[in-house]
């Protein structure tokens, strides 16, 4: 699954990052770094690639290569990309929010935050939480079945909030509450509950006022800028269109620059300075384990543990992008990479860290 394969670059990093060995080691020199970027690029993984690091001491770097677009010229730090799931866990900060202002419960069915009347499928007598759908153990698929895209190469343009209601209406869960499946209508789902609960317009305008606007992501948006957006990619080679997400919106849509996604990583790293970053602790916690006991999820936020550390990650992919973000919690490293090429998993990570890591017996 390119998910685990993102996480456990991620993890690499924010381990060697946060090493305590760290002083004993060499770290990679930008040269180092970007020699493995343009080996990225030049191998066909990605037509552009931008890379940005922070330090437990604070600093950052932020290192590019290949294209933003044939017309656009070489990738910079100020590009804007597509960052597709890593979405939800901006759905999962919300949700700790609601639950810090006392708009909703984790363990509220998610039917009480729905409009009046609406039908949510049960099984077994249990009914879907709001929990359940930040921790992908609400039986509900992956994509909602009977939907098929009018557009493939856009395929949630036309996909509306009213949409997520009307499949509830005749959907019949097929797995038990409580299993573990990964669902992106689960999280659009929650996303839609939660903008009820707050009393505000729409997904897009919760996630401007309670993260995007505190936090000055000023790059970060569900809008394309006029200037700045990296051109996607398809495997090919071939540029391809943006996508658009609007009923889904919670489970992936924003688009932003590596820069603004280290300033997301950092609120949530080291003492809480704020109501919201208070949320962001809580957004981070572990909820279930979802497997053999070294991959935990709390509210959207995935995690794995490696060499005796939680490193805290998700990862992203659209029709013409990849991305990925990791943090230490514990010693404040924090890793975010962005490509502009579908299916690009930023396992180049890996290959920048592994002869450090099998230092440590990794």
């Amino acid at each position: 699954m390119m998910f685990r394969r993102i996480a456990s670059a991620a993890a690499a990093a924010c381990l060697l990052l946060s090493s305590p060995v760290m002083a004993q080691m060499q770290i990679p020199s930008d040269a180092e770094i970007q020699v493995l970027l343009d080996e990225a690029v030049s191998s066909g993984r990605t037509k552009g690639v931008a890379l940005g690091i922070l330090r437990p001491d604070g600093s950052r770097r932020v290192l590019t290569a290949g294209t933003a677009g044939d017309k656009i010229g070489p990738v910079a730090p100020e590009h804007v990309f597509e960052i597709g799931s890593i979405t939800k866990t901006f759905t999962g900060v919300l949700l700790a929010e609601a639950i810090r202002r006392g708009e909703v419960a984790p363990e509220d069915p998610v039917a009480k935050h729905l409009p009046a009347g609406t039908r949510v499928p049960t099984r077994g007598g249990k009914e879907i939480t709001l929990l359940d759908l930040a921790t992908h153990r609400s039986g509900l698929p992956r994509m909602p079945g009977e939907w098929t895209a009018p557009d493939p190469q856009n395929p949630y343009a036309s996909y509306q909030p009213e949409d997520i209601l009307q499949f509830l209406a005749t959907h019949e869960l097929a797995h038990d509450i409580g299993t573990q499946r990964y669902s992106n209508y689960g999280a659009g789902l929650l996303g839609l509950a939660l903008v009820r609960a707050a009393g505000a317009k729409d997904y897009k305008t919760l996630v401007r006022k309670r993260i995007l606007q505190p936090l000055k992501l000023r790059d970060t948006s569900f809008e394309r800028p006029e200037r700045g957006m990296s051109v996607g990619h398809a495997k090919n080679g071939e540029p391809v269109p943006h996508w658009d997400v609007d009923g889904l919106a919670g489970a992936g849509g924003l688009n932003s620059t590596v820069g603004d996604l280290l300033t997301y990583l950092d609120a949530h790293i080291g003492p809480a300075r704020s109501d919201l970053e208070r949320s962001m602790r809580a957004a981070q916690l572990p909820q279930r384990d979802i497997g053999k006991g070294v991959w935990k999820i709390g509210m959207l936020w995935q995690m794995r543990e490696r060499n005796g550390r939680w490193i805290v990650s998700h990862g992203g992919g659209t029709g013409g992008y990849g991305a990925f973000v990791a943090f230490d919690p514990q010693s404040g490293a924090a890793v975010a990479a962005l490509g502009n090429t579908d299916d690009f998993d930023g396992d180049f990570v890996l290959e920048i860290l592994a002869p450090r890591l099998s230092q440590e017996g990794e």
